[in-house]
Parts: structure tokens; C-alpha cells; sequence
């Protein structure tokens, strides 16, 4: 639960950083417009990788979901359960750089996870639902963080400083990886 002090620091904030870009925008930047057609780009990717997620699966037959592969490669099942725990919390490693000074992001090791109960589930309605709902809340962000929000650190073990382009960029290069995986596996049928 956030203290009222803890309110009354980040509202603080927020309005010190707003006033710094105030003061900071009479500054020219060759680059903010090719910025921000990124920063639009991998947002508009967030927003649309759940439908096209849906629509890599749509027409598969539910007992191939959990199919176990010869090479040791996850399941279908393994791989959606697994891109809602990895944007969920790629999710909150953006909303920690947002709202912390440089945080410390734990890094995410997730390959037992698909190991646990539930890990390799066919139904999946409840994850893909997850999935949907936490790319929209990114997308609903994204779309209004300031661009100098888009270059806030945060301190990741392996990768050192990350910004929030760096783990949104991630969260779109991550599903794409994934969603070409399960087109390998529908053709491997």
C-alpha cells in the first residue's frame, strides 16, 4: 500500500520532471521526430500483438496445444502461458523506471515456469485474456508517457542500464520470436 508520503514524493516528482522538460523544450533536437516515430511504432506493435496472437491460434485444434515437441521445445500452451508472465513483468520494469529513481529491475528467469502447474495448460482464454489486458494498459502508457520518459534508466543485472524504449523494444522483439516460433510448430504439425 503507497503511504501518503510516498504519494506526496512521487507527485513531487512528477512535477519537478514535468517543469525540467518545460524548461528543456526550447532546446532543439535533430533526432524527436524520428524518436517519437519509433517511440509511435513500438507502441502501435504493443497494441496489436495480442490480436495477432489470437489469430496465430485461432484455428488450431486445442490438443495440439499442449502437444509435446521431439526437440524439447515448449508447447504451444507453454509459450502463451509463458509471454503473459514475461510482458507482465516487463510491464512493471517499465512502470518501475517510470516511477523510481535508476531502479534495480530483478532479472527474470523463466525457464522453469513453464514447469509449474498450470504451465503447460490448454486452456489458455485466461492468459490470452491476461496478455490482452496488460498490452493495453502498455499501449494506454506508452501513449502518454513524454518522450523524455521514453529514455528513463532503470539498472538491470545482466544488461546493465535499460530504458524504456530498450524493455518495450524487448517486449516486441520477444512476441515476435514467439509467434514465429508457433508458426514453426503449426507447420511442423
Amino acid at each position: 500500500m503507497i503511504t501518503p508520503l510516498q504519494n506526496e514524493v512521487y507527485s513531487l516528482r512528477l512535477r519537478v520532471r514535468s517543469t525540467l522538460r518545460d524548461a528543456g523544450s526550447f532546446l532543439c533536437d535533430t533526432g524527436w521526430v524520428e524518436n517519437e516515430l519509433r517511440y509511435q511504432k513500438i507502441t502501435q506493435q504493443i497494441a496489436a500483438f495480442s490480436t495477432e496472437l489470437d489469430a496465430a491460434i485461432a484455428n488450431i485444434p486445442q490438443h495440439h496445444f499442449t502437444a509435446v515437441r521431439d526437440d524439447g521445445e515448449w508447447s504451444i500452451a507453454q509459450i502463451v502461458h509463458h509471454l503473459v508472465d514475461a510482458h507482465i513483468n516487463k510491464s512493471f520494469q517499465i512502470k518501475q523506471i517510470l516511477t523510481e529513481e535508476r531502479p534495480y529491475l530483478m532479472e527474470y528467469l523463466d525457464e522453469s515456469f513453464p514447469h509449474l502447474p498450470g504451465g503447460n495448460s490448454a486452456d489458455m482464454d485466461t492468459s490470452l485474456r491476461l496478455l490482452g489486458g496488460v498490452h493495453e494498459r502498455m499501449t494506454i502508457l506508452l501513449q502518454e508517457v513524454h518522450k523524455d520518459d521514453w529514455l528513463q534508466v532503470g539498472i538491470h543485472p545482466v544488461l546493465r542500464e535499460v530504458t524504456v524504449f530498450d524493455i518495450a523494444k524487448s517486449i516486441v522483439t520477444h512476441g515476435s520470436e514467439h509467434l514465429k516460433q508457433i508458426q514453426e510448430i503449426i507447420n511442423d504439425g
